[in-house]
């Protein structure tokens, strides 16, 4: 047993402490690559004080994910307030935002959707300190906030988060592995351009308002591959 192992637990708050240096060692290693009682000894208790805390590394890394939605949610919270009240610019704030958010957390983006996130057996949650939703919640408020203003109809919008998610999603992924061609934020602007096309919201838009901006060209994203 070493001396972290024997020594009594006087952490102030270890859940807090744990979860910090989860953070690290999932930067650092990966989710995979690491045990709950390197944890507790990275932060000076034994392991029997961690399991105080969390049952196993599962559950600690599922808080790790949990936080990460947290952030997530918060970051297309920021965006959109700062987007202003137009209902379309406030769905392509809400998708930068989660581009931005996989670009600059990659670990922490791949826990959230990996095993030991949304994708494992505990419960992850985590919802904005502004509106008390959801990163998913934040997208279908945003969809429906098009239909309320006219800008695509009730048809057009069933299903709508899926397509956008997905999309967003997928462009994350593939920018983090390093095969596209050119800046992720520039083939966003692209993607999200088609989107609008395909969702309708030029057509769907009110007589007299305001023009549309140009629908920006799909850039070739995977230019160079395989050369």
């Amino acid at each position: 047993m070493t001396a972290a192992e024997s020594r009594p637990f006087h952490h102030g708050d270890l859940r807090q402490a744990l979860l910090a240096e989860a953070a690290r060692l999932v930067e650092a290693q990966g989710a995979e690559a690491f045990s709950l009682r390197e944890a507790a000894r990275a932060v000076g208790v034994s392991p029997a004080a961690a399991y105080r805390h969390f049952e196993d590394k599962g559950a600690l890394l599922a808080a790790l994910a949990s936080e990460g939605f947290v952030r997530l949610a918060a970051a297309m919270e920021i965006a959109m307030d700062e987007a202003g009240a137009d209902p379309v610019g406030r769905l392509r704030a809400n998708g930068l935002a989660y581009i931005r958010f996989g670009l600059g957390e990659p670990a922490m983006f791949a826990l959230m959707f990996g095993p030991f996130g949304a994708g494992g057996q505990y419960a992850i949650g985590g919802v904005g300190p502004r509106t008390g939703l959801s990163a998913y919640e934040l997208l279908c408020r945003a969809l429906d906030d098009l239909v309320k203003a006219g800008r695509i109809t009730p048809a057009r919008r069933a299903g709508a988060e899926t397509l956008l998610w997905t999309s967003v999603h997928g462009l994350a992924t593939l920018a983090n592995a390093r095969v596209l061609h050119g800046p992720a934020e520039e083939a966003f602007e692209g993607m999200f351009g088609m989107l609008r096309e395909a969702l309708g919201m030029e057509r769907a838009a009110k007589p007299g308002g305001k023009a549309a901006a140009a629908v920006p060209q799909m850039p070739d994203l995977f230019a160079g591959i395989g050369d």
